[in-house]
């Protein structure tokens, strides 16, 4: 059993805004009971549930003015955030044109590939070993709850 700190508890429990659109996109459940909007980002979730990773899905964060949905938001025991974005439909050109987009403003936000910023596409979960590292390489040495 994990005790968490009343800090951590209270990020976890409380109530987030998260992405209002297409609700009846989140079809797919992980194991602890969150509902998610792909398999991919099912995967991801239970991944991070398996190493007892606190995330929220979909939280809303605004960044130069406009409002982005990342797929997780981890919060790290330092009281840093990772943003974890899984990018599935990268042959779509709109979407890709959008991705990009989204990258920059995170990075314009401070948040960096390979230390708070973790950006995953579909071949990435051709194995759950890439995932396992990634979390390990990045979420784990942050030392996440």
């Amino acid at each position: 059993m994990i005790i968490l700190d009343p800090v951590t508890f209270a990020w976890k429990t409380e109530k987030y805004r998260s992405n209002p659109i297409h609700r009846e996109a989140l079809k797919y459940m992980t194991t602890n009971g969150m509902r998610m909007r792909s398999k991919s980002e099912l995967i991801i979730g239970d991944i991070l549930e398996k190493y007892g990773i606190i995330y929220r899905y979909e939280q809303a964060i605004e960044i130069c003015g406009k409002i982005y949905y990342p797929d997780f938001v981890i919060l790290c025991d330092d009281g840093t955030i990772i943003i974890w974005e899984h990018f599935g439909l990268m042959e779509d050109e709109s979407y890709k044109l959008k991705a990009f987009n989204k990258i920059c403003d995170y990075r314009k936000l401070g948040f960096k590939q390979y230390k708070n910023l973790i950006c995953t596409w579909e071949d990435d979960l051709e194995s759950m070993e890439n995932i396992e590292d990634i979390v390990n390489r990045i979420i784990l040495k942050s030392k996440v709850w």
